[in-house]
């Protein structure tokens, strides 16, 4: 069991378990930087509901900046819609959501297009298409924003080689089953996609 004492003393095997001062004060202090005070993701009493059946129950949660957070739960208990409420893709039957201290609980698509565009994600089995080319795959959301074609290949080329897949740049997911998270990287971090 850990206590106070068997922090601030050694074990009874000799290790030194104390916390130095050092780390305790960049551990502990309190954050200098105006822009991490403010969260990323917030949630104000958020309530959603389908078909009668309470998904999330005025659920309140902050993720500060630089923090990581995971969301844990079975099939129906509302993770997905949890993600589906910040990027705009539902609205709450009620409460808030703020997004960097901006409340984009009634956005409509075009302010929710601007917001997505700070938001990076991966989903579950990399959300790719299996008909199209890594390519394509990586392109998608370029291609869907009308950015010219020249652009979008030498961006999509600089996101593969990020991830050390431009020699897949060609192949079918079904052909690069191995390696669909690295691209699906490089799809998250593709301007405009989400990175």
């Amino acid at each position: 069991m850990m206590t106070q004492t068997s922090i601030d003393q050694p074990d009874a095997k000799g290790r030194d378990n104390r916390v130095s001062d050092q780390a305790a004060e960049s551990t502990f202090r309190e954050v200098d930087d105006s822009d991490r005070a403010i969260p990323a993701i917030e949630f104000r009493n958020v309530t959603m509901i389908f078909d009668d059946r309470n998904i999330l129950n005025n659920l309140s949660f902050k993720v500060m900046k630089g923090e990581t957070k995971i969301i844990l739960g079975g099939s129906g208990s509302g993770k997905s819609t949890t993600i589906k409420l910040v990027l705009g893709l539902l609205k709450p039957d009620s409460g808030q959501i703020l997004v960097d201290g901006e409340d984009i609980t009634n956005y409509g698509e075009a302010e929710m297009m601007k917001v997505r565009k700070k938001i990076g994600m991966i989903f579950q089995e990399g959300a790719l298409f299996d008909s199209l080319s890594v390519y394509e795959n990586v392109a998608f959301k370029l291609h869907e924003q009308g950015v010219p074609e020249e652009e979008v290949e030498n961006e999509v080329r600089r996101m593969l080689r990020f991830v050390n897949l431009e020699e897949a740049i060609d192949k079918h997911r079904q052909n690069a089953f191995r390696t669909f998270r690295r691209y699906a990287t490089a799809r998250r971090h593709c301007p405009c996609v989400g990175g």
